[in-house]
């Protein structure tokens, strides 16, 4: 019986691996294409004419390489292929920096420590702007040939209010770019809009393969994926 064919690619950093997970445990094929925060903050992934992306250095152009041959595609995107990405964040390269003078984006931190400098959502906007406006082109050329949902990042109870601060900025710009976007913690995990204990990996920095299978449901029941196996 021949092997079926990819509905889904998943692409995207770190936090790509539990929605792949997610897939698997819901039985939809999918295509995993992975690549570590640094190397999306640094501009190694770049949109392709021809191949959809392409990525600076051998080794990582090879991911790309293989995954055209395991999909069977000349081109990784498609209307036949539906991306469920998850990338365009990466706030520990940038929620961290915007601090390290002191900065606050949270009114009452900066107004309760005299020590700090307060930083307008303006300027919040501006920062992260200047970082992930390429990821947001990326997102637009990929939108423009398949299908496409972009998942944010879990929210945890350890995310500084700079980190919360840069989130909401890089949201808000992928929505006004008309992006689909969807944001698991605050559907799923309502008031708080933070990840319970028991679905965090225990580096304490991603969602695990139950939270990414929860993702996944979802999103089928949205009918923003499509149905495992024969259905539409």
């Amino acid at each position: 019986m021949p092997e079926e064919k990819a509905k889904v690619l998943v692409l995207g950093d770190s936090h790509s691996v539990a929605l792949k997970a997610g897939c698997d445990a819901v039985g939809l094929t999918a295509e995993l294409l992975s690549f570590s925060g640094n190397f999306w903050h640094a501009g190694h992934i770049v949109s392709h004419r021809r191949f959809g992306l392409w990525a600076r250095g051998a080794a990582l152009q090879a991911r790309i390489t293989d995954s055209l041959k395991r999909l069977g595609r000349a081109n990784l995107f498609g209307p036949d292929l539906v991306v469920l990405g998850s990338f365009g964040f990466h706030l520990g390269r940038i929620a961290p920096i915007l601090g390290v003078r002191g900065h606050r984006a949270n009114g009452e931190e900066f107004l309760a420590d005299e020590s700090t400098q307060f930083v307008s959502s303006a300027v919040v906007s501006a920062y992260v702007q200047a970082f992930r406006s390429p990821h947001l082109n990326i997102m637009r050329r990929i939108s423009q040939q398949s299908p496409m949902v972009l998942v944010t990042p879990p929210h945890f109870s350890h995310d500084s209010s700079n980190h919360q601060s840069c989130f909401d900025a890089i949201k808000a710009g992928i929505q006004a770019a008309d992006i689909p976007c969807y944001d698991p913690c605050i559907d799923l995990f309502s008031p708080s809009g933070v990840l319970p204990a028991v679905m965090v990996t225990p580096d304490g920095v991603h969602g695990n393969a139950d939270y990414g299978a929860m993702v996944v449901r979802r999103l089928i029941e949205k009918g923003v994926l499509p149905q495992p196996g024969g259905g539409d």
